[in-house]
């Protein structure tokens, strides 16, 4: 239900070859890679969990990726701050 959200997203942030990614992610049917007839596939080895159910991890990954994206941003001491903040303007108080 989010896969079409994100692909446009991920293309109108020019992020054409992560759509692609994504795309082939969700298509990919890979939980016809592990046993799935009967209750076998209630019964999965840890390394065959992320083939029968790739969606999870796919959103950590989005996830990830926007935590990272909107975290706060480290800046070097010595670097000077933005020409805004050393005017005048910035100094003004209000009573």
């Amino acid at each position: 239900m989010w896969c079409v959200p994100l692909l446009a997203v991920l293309v109108a942030e020019g992020r054409v070859r992560t759509a692609v990614a994504v795309a082939v992610v969700f298509t990919a049917r890979t939980l016809w890679l592990v046993p799935h007839s009967g209750d076998l596939d209630l019964r999965l080895p840890w390394w065959q969990q992320p083939l029968a159910s790739p969606y999870p991890l796919l959103g950590l990954a989005v996830l990830g990726a926007a935590a990272w994206r909107a975290g706060p941003r480290a800046r070097p001491m010595d670097q000077p701050t933005s020409p805004a903040s050393r005017s005048s303007a910035s100094t003004i108080r209000y009573a």
